[in-house]
């Protein structure tokens, strides 16, 4: 198995789970997904283990769903059965490193700038300490993360702040040298709109990918901002 679709969490009542990922019938679970990015179809088995005992198939799930979050309940439910000590907090932070194998995020409205605008103080101290934590080297990929069962991505600008326009010409604004994809639920006082330059509001009606692309680009599905 390749390396990047396994991984060791070390869960706050400091018990260690070592999370397996792969597709059923291919290996290149990453590489199958990059070029067909329709998880409707897509199987993905998660497997929970301690080093000595793991779950037998438990963690097979829909992958489309698992995403949307509606067969969620099935890994959890492998976890109240096979691994009852495993918390919550790990199980979310599973759910994260899920997506971050895969750059994707559930469909769902999410608000789309820098993430240091509308997070409560206590969700932005939380989510700029555990991006710098996770950015080995220095790492340009998109960062993924669990905060009260929400995933969110950042990604670093690389370029440092300033003001981005995407395809629409649509605007930006940067003061955190970051960018990134935060669940409509985790900001605060759920504004219905933000100022033109800040950002935008955007309901994905889908999965949906967010990486680097050609050219200096950051996407959020299909929106493309040009750094």
């Amino acid at each position: 198995m390749n390396k990047q679709h396994k991984t060791l969490f070390k869960d706050p009542n400091g018990c260690q789970w070592l999370i397996k990922l792969s597709k059923k019938g291919d290996r290149d679970l990453a590489g199958q997904v990059n070029r067909s990015p329709d998880l409707e179809h897509t199987i993905v088995n998660v497997v929970l283990t301690d080093g000595m005992k793991q779950t037998p198939k438990a963690g097979l799930l829909l992958f489309g769903s698992f995403l949307n979050l509606p067969d969620y309940d099935n890994l959890k439910d492998a976890r109240n059965k096979y691994f009852p000590e495993m918390s919550d907090y790990t199980l979310n932070e599973v759910k994260a490193w899920v997506m971050s194998c895969l750059h994707f995020l559930p469909s769902g409205r999410y608000f789309v700038g820098d993430p240091c605008y509308f997070l409560s103080e206590d969700n932005k101290r939380f989510a700029f300490g555990e991006y710098m934590k996770r950015r080995e080297n220095n790492d340009i990929n998109p960062v993924f993360l669990s905060i009260e069962g929400k995933i969110l991505a950042m990604v670093s600008t690389i370029v440092g702040d300033g003001g981005f326009l995407d395809q629409d010409k649509r605007e930006y604004s940067v003061d955190s040298g970051t960018l990134g994809a935060i669940p409509f639920d985790l900001l605060e006082d759920h504004p219905k709109m933000v100022p033109d330059d800040l950002g935008k509001i955007h309901r994905f009606n889908k999965p949906f990918q967010v990486k680097r692309g050609l050219k200096s680009t950051i996407h959020f599905g299909k929106i493309r901002i040009k750094i």
